[in-house]
């Protein structure tokens, strides 16, 4: 359990899920199971293309940006498909707020491997 506990991807999944989850739900009106699902994929797509490779070559302010990139399209994509009611706003305020989460996530990432650059 201690592991898991250290584990960046858990806690990315943790508090980027919650947050996606409750504005799926509350803005599309789609099941908590297909909100988790969509909220798991794209956790796990942004920990690899945007923490794993993107973060790692560029700033904090590049890879917050292609997240936020990376959760518009998505969310665009799955509510044009599904034929969701998903406003532009409401596509822009989430994908917005999991940029702002992915923004902090960033900084505990930077503090905890480099505490000298957090800043």
């Amino acid at each position: 359990m201690n592991a898991l506990l250290e584990s960046r991807f858990f806690w990315k999944l943790l508090v980027n899920g919650a947050a996606l989850v409750a504005m799926l739900m509350w803005f599309t009106g789609i099941s908590f199971g297909a909100s988790l699902i969509i909220a798991v994929l794209l956790a796990s797509t942004a920990y690899v293309v945007g923490d794993k490779i993107i973060l790692r070559w560029t700033n904090n302010l590049v890879a917050t940006a292609a997240d936020f990139g990376l959760v518009f399209v998505a969310l665009w994509f799955i509510a044009w498909r599904s034929n969701l009611d998903y406003s532009w706003l409401e596509l822009t305020v989430t994908s917005a707020v999991i940029a702002a989460i992915e923004y902090m996530y960033h900084l505990f990432l930077f503090g905890y491997d480099k505490p000298e650059k957090i800043w």
